[in-house]
């Protein structure tokens, strides 16, 4: 590594060291709000988490549009490989005013059951065109389906939220 870790980026390593899980842009954006960090621009927080990847402090992991890091596994003194959480089994919820629809193992899939009731609703003899609305950066914020019909568009209660399900019981969780 030619490039020393500036101290914000420090400060987040540790913070990441001490919390775990999974980091995209948007959590590192609002740690950095409310620690008073001195950046709120999700650039700077997108800069930091590929700065900490490219010294193997962090793993990449998930799709451009999706990306997040995990703690990067560590070397006890003897050696040996300290582990890190695995990545977390993802299930997709379709949902209607937060009334579970549907889980499915694919965000693709649950957006097409939204998609297709929100047809049934607004009727399916008339033109329209979806979008979904959240955070590009944070895998796991909702995302809420607008509807565009003719020129007015408009959110439609329809949520697709990615869920973290644990390969294991943590009784420390439930505390």
């Amino acid at each position: 590594m030619t490039t020393a870790l500036n101290p914000r980026q420090s400060w987040l390593l540790s913070v990441i060291g001490e919390e775990g899980g999974r980091w995209a842009s948007g959590r590192v954006q609002t740690l950095y709000r409310a620690r008073r960090q001195g950046c709120t621009q999700r650039g700077t927080a997108r800069r930091d988490l590929i700065a900490l990847a490219r010294h193997g402090l962090l793993i990449e992991c998930g799709p451009t549009n999706g990306r997040y890091y995990l703690p990067a596994p560590r070397t006890a003194p003897t050696g040996e490989q300290i582990p890190v959480g695995e990545p977390q089994l993802l299930v997709y919820r379709a949902a209607y005013d937060a009334m579970p629809m549907g889980l499915y193992t694919t965000p693709d899939a649950a957006r097409a059951h939204c998609e297709d009731s929100a047809r049934d609703e607004l009727g399916r003899d008339r033109e329209m065109s979806f979008d979904w609305l959240g955070d590009e950066d944070d895998p796991l914020e909702p995302r809420e389906l607008v509807v565009q019909i003719g020129p007015f568009e408009t959110t439609t209660n329809y949520t697709v939220t990615a869920l973290e399900v644990a390969t294991e019981y943590d009784p420390e969780a439930d505390s």
